[in-house]
């Protein structure tokens, strides 16, 4: 059970720094709009009290590196991931650490204009792997950037 907890917590995270009761910004995309590119590939961060940053390498639609999710006074979690970009969306397999517990879940990072944003949406958990219901309902908090160094 402590395991299948700990493997939502960089969602929660996400959502925790996500409040739906503050006016934001938003963007539902259909996986379907946006041409794929390997252009995405290098180093992104954000930086302020929280702290995330991706590494990623993209060959064709194959994509894979690491993310490291630390938020002011939460768990910080940090590992890598392996996935498929198509229109710019990358849809992965995070694996990573937190608080001493291995963990693997679904991610999804929109990839636009040189930032990434991460995504978000209704989850599921399917054993002990953590993964969201329907990936074309995904959003991306376009307020919330990670910039490309």
């Amino acid at each position: 059970m402590k395991k299948s907890i700990l493997a939502i917590i960089p969602l929660l995270l996400i959502l925790s720094c996500n409040p739906k009761n503050k006016e934001q910004t938003t963007d539902t995309v259909p996986l379907n709009t946006v041409e794929a590119t390997d252009s995405v590939s290098g180093n992104y961060s954000y930086q302020n009290k929280d702290t995330v940053r991706l590494q990623i390498s993209v060959s064709g639609e194959q994509a894979e590196g690491n993310l490291l999710i630390s938020y002011f006074e939460k768990d910080r979690s940090q590992g890598s991931f392996s996935g498929k970009i198509e229109n710019n969306i990358l849809i992965a397999d995070y694996t990573f650490q937190s608080e001493g517990v291995e963990s693997v879940q679904q991610i999804a990072i929109k990839f636009e204009d040189g930032k990434a944003f991460l995504g978000y949406g209704e989850i599921e958990e399917d054993g002990n792997y953590v993964k969201f219901k329907d990936v074309s309902t995904l959003e991306f908090d376009m307020d919330f950037p990670l910039s490309k160094e």
